[in-house]
């Protein structure tokens, strides 16, 4: 299988750093969306590569629930 590239994992990361600025609703409905489907993406191939035995799996299908755009977690 082929590695994953850094920048699925540098992009989200770099996002929710920018996201503590005061900027507008839609940045954070776009970071949500991208949050949740590269966690998602990451979630499915640690999955495959260790045929569903990885923690790192649970932790980033977490992470896509909780940002997930659908049905948005508030958490006050």
């Amino acid at each position: 299988m082929s590695r994953i590239h850094p920048a699925l994992w540098l992009a989200p990361a770099a996002l929710l750093v920018i996201a503590v600025l005061p900027l507008p609703y839609g940045y954070y409905t776009f970071l949500r969306i991208t949050v949740c489907f590269l966690s998602a993406l990451l979630a499915y191939r640690e999955v495959v590569a260790t045929s569903g035995n990885g923690i790192w799996a649970i932790f980033l299908a977490g992470i896509a629930v909780l940002f997930n755009p659908l049905i948005p977690v508030h958490l006050t």
